[in-house]
């Protein structure tokens, strides 16, 4: 049981520093109007998607 827990936060801490560096390189080779409009898609999309899972 404590291998699990020691390997998934590995896991959530290689994920996250992974999407820092990303980010971090994203957001020095593309414009900031590029991404907040990606991001905003992005969200709608995802929203879209998950919205008919959620039963009100």
């Amino acid at each position: 049981m404590v291998f699990v827990f020691i390997s998934i936060i590995m896991a959530l801490s290689l994920i996250s520093a992974l999407t820092i560096y990303l980010g971090k390189l994203l957001s020095n080779k593309l414009k900031e109007s590029v991404l907040t409009k990606v991001s905003g898609i992005m969200f709608i999309v995802i929203g879209v998607t998950f919205f008919p899972i959620l039963k009100f």
